[in-house]
């Protein structure tokens, strides 16, 4: 379920450490515009990806309820299908972007029936197969530039994080040596952030583009954790203390940098991706049945509950995907299988001071 696209700056690996210093900490931007991004054509849909002026996702439109891609461009927005029936896609998705470029996967006769990740350029005749020779089915989760990212499940063996170029024969495959599984959700066009099974769990990890550059972020205390989002030196994501539920987490290029993101009263809350100063996910709240979208500035204190800013009858929310301006991308839960893909816009620039 990836997040944050091509809106990184890149990280010297080999200088983490020295680099990391005191986490930032940004000023929380209290005051957000929902912006509702259903239609009468597409009455069920949800928002993953968000860059600039425009968003990506999926939606339902047929009687048969198959999602397909959908591209939100324009003023105002409007969603642009990407599923290309004449070409043999059923079901699509879009689940990462950048300026020029959309990714995520399909099934159909075009994938001989298998999910394959895949790769537009804005419009349905650009679509590319990114599915490599040796893979059964494949699934893209983020691109920057012109370098695509997410995993693929070989013939034989389990899943393997990959790493792309444009092309299904550039595929460069990520996963490492001690590792039986991997899954990749984001690239900043150097690094990428993902999870590796070990020991019957997942560990969050950070790559420099191959298999052997791998850091396990994965931090002590914690039985589990993965990483979701990225962007300059910091990882968002979420972990499994030993014995409780999930906590969101930011990391700073290694384990013991960690950041415990879970707000007071909150059972479970999860990272999906940052723009270096602010994360974005979801919790579950006191007294609460679904979760809420969430937006922190670096800290657990920081967090503010975006659904107060979604029409009263919305039971539910959840926040997939910030860019650098501070625009957030995700759905509201209006209850019995109805969801409504959702922009959040601040009123007041990142880093600005809240209103009082």
């Amino acid at each position: 379920m990836p997040v944050s696209k091509c809106i990184n700056i890149p990280l010297l690996a080999f200088s983490i450490t020295a680099a990391l210093g005191s986490a930032p900490v940004g000023t929380p931007v209290w005051d957000y515009s929902a912006i509702d991004l259903s239609t009468h054509a597409y009455k069920v849909s949800k928002a993953f990806a968000v860059s600039g002026s425009q968003l990506g996702g999926d939606g339902s439109a047929r009687r048969d309820g198959n999602e397909q891609a959908l591209f939100w461009v324009g003023t105002p927005l409007h969603p642009l299908n990407l599923n290309s029936t004449e070409s043999g896609l059923t079901w699509s998705w879009i689940r990462g972007m950048s300026t020029n470029r959309q990714v995520g996967w399909g099934k159909g006769m075009l994938t001989d029936g298998n999910m394959h990740a895949l790769l537009w350029f804005g419009t349905v005749q650009s679509i590319v197969d990114l599915n490599p020779s040796g893979f059964e089915s494949s699934q893209a989760y983020g691109v920057c530039g012109n370098q695509e990212i997410g995993q693929g499940r070989p013939i034989n063996g389990g899943i393997q994080a990959l790493l792309w170029t444009d092309t299904s024969q550039s595929a460069v495959n990520l996963n490492p040596s001690w590792s039986s599984a991997s899954y990749c959700y984001t690239t900043d066009g150097t690094h990428q952030v993902g999870a590796a099974e070990i020991n019957n769990n997942y560990h969050a990890v950070l790559w420099h583009g191959t298999a052997g550059s791998v850091i396990d972020l994965n931090p002590t205390g914690f039985s589990s954790s993965q990483a979701y989002g990225l962007s300059g030196n910091q990882q968002a994501g979420f972990g499994t203390p030993n014995g409780k539920p999930n906590h969101a987490l930011v990391w700073y290029g290694s384990a013991g940098s960690v950041v415990d993101l879970n707000p007071t009263g909150f059972s479970t809350s999860y990272a999906m991706s940052t723009n270096g100063k602010q994360q974005v996910g979801f919790g579950l709240p006191p007294g609460a049945n679904q979760e809420h979208a969430l937006v922190w500035s670096g800290t657990a204190q920081s967090c503010v509950d975006l659904q107060q800013f979604l029409p009263p009858d919305a039971v539910g929310s959840m926040a997939i995907c910030i860019d650098a301006q501070g625009n957030i991308a995700g759905w509201a839960s209006y209850g019995s299988g109805s969801y409504h893909a959702v922009e959040w816009v601040p009123r007041k620039a990142p880093g600005s001071i809240p209103a009082k």
